[in-house]
């Protein structure tokens, strides 16, 4: 029987601290108050409980998260008589390195593949998103558990937006020049990243030897900042010991020490700006140079490495998840015909955006994704706030309210898979719900697009050049 085990990404798992949940954020934190529990979230006592499935926000509508994996996978488990399990784990300790007071997440996840095959699991796919990649791949790569029973039993590797190369952005939380989002600011970000018990931040920092911080005030071959140097560390503020750790994972993961006998599989969202680079005048930032990708991750990383398998398809790096591109790419690589997890009397639209919290009147890109290459699209998108709840009085449900007109869009022309958008966020906190209602398509309210408006989102040093 194979087992499909599901690996998610950073901050993708729940924690608690005893009986007390101190992540994911609750919908008050995210749009409203913003996440004030960082000592909890900091604490050593803290577990992982499950993965992050979604955030309800209002009837019908949620903040999906891993929901929509976890459906599609449970279809395809069913298809193919295998079974589903989830991978939680400690997203904040490392990876590779097992210590006194941590167990490293590859180990835990060994135990949990072990687990699976003495359960009676004869083939396992490891489906993996973000972080989760680089967690499977110390445990296929090393050669730590080579010899194992139950190593011979893994037969896919299915990445999906996997910093195969790292991401500049994990370095950009690290150093405070990236927005916030789920109601913590860059200075938790920040606080987080380099709080030395936990380097796991660190470890999807780009490889050693890759120019990703630059200090322009220098002569044009000192401009390089290495950030695996204790000095450079220094200069910016950085953890040297967390820094230490990463550099220690990435010199066991080597796509060249891939196991013959396991297919990988990788697959990268695209469409967005996303971090490269950052740029600095001696210690003070001065802007963020960015690249294709899926708004975290670029797409030379998310297809970096050696594969038996490719695919680039439209998509932010949560919302990609939700999109039926990557259902297709999933049936596909499964050996399924493609089934759709919904029919509508139109033909359907998911909406992505380059991510999910902003800052007020804060440019929004989005993504309008139909299910399949058309040549003409004709509606408006919509965007309307959800009520907080207990901001009201009454028996009677308030509904979703309308804010502003919408925006026309209207599209014919050579057959297109996606279309680029702006939109500019609205200028109240709160939770909104955007979505795209046609004459040739509409969204459902699966594939319509909840996000938040936060005023810590926003780093009061970020500047982006493409």
């Amino acid at each position: 029987m194979e087992t499909i085990i599901l690996v998610p990404g950073i901050e993708g798992s729940c924690l608690s601290l005893g009986q007390t949940p101190v992540w994911p954020p609750t919908l008050d934190e995210i749009a409203w108050e913003g996440y004030h529990r960082i000592s909890e979230l900091l604490d050593p006592a803290v577990v992982a409980t499950a993965i992050w499935a979604e955030l309800p926000v209002w009837e019908g509508y949620s903040y999906p998260v891993y929901r929509p994996i976890m459906t599609k996978l449970d279809q395809i488990a069913g298809r193919l008589g295998a079974s589903r399990v989830d991978f939680y784990y400690d997203w904040r300790v490392d990876l590779w390195q097992t210590t006194p007071a941590f167990t490293a997440s590859s180990e835990m996840l060994a135990q949990r593949i072990a687990k699976a095959v003495s359960d009676g699991a004869t083939l396992i796919t490891l489906v993996c998103h973000s972080m989760g990649n680089l967690v499977a791949r110390l445990v296929l790569e090393s050669q730590k558990y080579r010899n194992a029973d139950w190593f011979a039993k893994i037969s896919r590797l299915i990445c999906i937006c996997g910093p195969h190369l790292g991401a500049a952005a994990a370095l950009g939380h690290a150093l405070g020049c990236e927005d916030g989002a789920l109601g913590l600011s860059s200075d938790d970000y920040r606080q987080i990243a380099n709080n030395p018990l936990y380097p796991a931040g660190f470890q999807c920092f780009p490889k050693p030897g890759t120019e990703v911080l630059l200090d322009t005030s220098l002569g044009q071959r000192q401009q390089n900042q290495d950030v695996y140097d204790t000095a450079v560390d220094e200069k910016y503020q950085l953890m040297p010991s967390n820094a230490r750790a990463a550099a220690t994972s990435w010199h066991e993961l080597d796509f060249k020490n891939r196991p013959d006998h396991v297919t990988y599989y990788l697959i990268a969202g695209t469409g967005y700006q996303t971090s490269n680079a950052y740029l600095y005048r001696g210690t003070t930032f001065v802007q963020t140079i960015t690249v294709d990708g899926d708004g975290t991750v670029p797409v030379f990383s998310a297809l970096a490495g050696s594969y038996s398998g490719k695919y680039t398809m439209p998509g932010d790096h949560v919302g990609i998840l939700g999109t039926v591109q990557l259902a297709d790419a999933l049936d596909e690589i499964f050996g399924l015909s493609q089934m759709r997890t919904f029919v509508m009397a139109k033909a359907g639209i998911t909406i992505n955006l380059n991510k999910r919290t902003f800052a007020p009147d804060e440019i929004m890109q989005l993504l309008i994704i139909p299910d399949t290459p058309t040549t003409a699209i004709r509606g408006r998108l919509t965007v309307s706030a959800v009520p907080r709840a207990g901001a009201h009085s009454g028996a009677a449900a308030l509904d979703l309210v309308p804010y502003g007109g919408g925006l026309p869009l209207e599209y014919q022309g050579p057959e297109i898979a996606q279309i680029s958008a702006r939109w500019t966020a609205p200028r109240l906190p709160g939770a909104y719900v955007m979505r795209f209602e046609g004459d040739s398509h509409q969204s459902s309210e699966q594939s319509s697009v909840v996000f938040f408006v936060n005023a810590r989102s926003k780093s009061p040093l970020l500047r982006r050049t493409p």
